[in-house]
């Protein structure tokens, strides 16, 4: 499967769709996969091109390397101020 690179700046996503099946894949798996900010803006961004896509009929998610995904990156949470974590998680 080939990503669909006409997602603008898509490093941490892959996505592409095929037979009416959309897939997403995370892709980093360095990090099991964690959800940062710039995978949760391409995660956002993919499930928005399959909710304004009539022709797909379903959603696969994966996640390269050996975990799915682990959850929220911590390093994110560390390294950002208390004072700016519920802008920094919002959307």
């Amino acid at each position: 499967m080939q990503p669909d690179t006409s997602v603008p700046g898509s490093s941490t996503v892959e996505f592409s769709v095929e037979g009416g099946l959309a897939t997403v894949r995370m892709n980093r798996p360095d990090a099991h996969n964690a959800i940062n900010a710039a995978m949760a803006a391409e995660l956002y961004e993919a499930a928005m091109r399959c909710a304004n896509d009539p022709a797909i009929r379903a959603v696969l998610l994966l996640g390269n390397g050996k975990s799915f995904s682990v959850g929220g990156d911590l390093k994110v949470f560390a390294n950002t101020k208390e004072s700016e974590l519920p802008a920094c998680c919002a959307r």
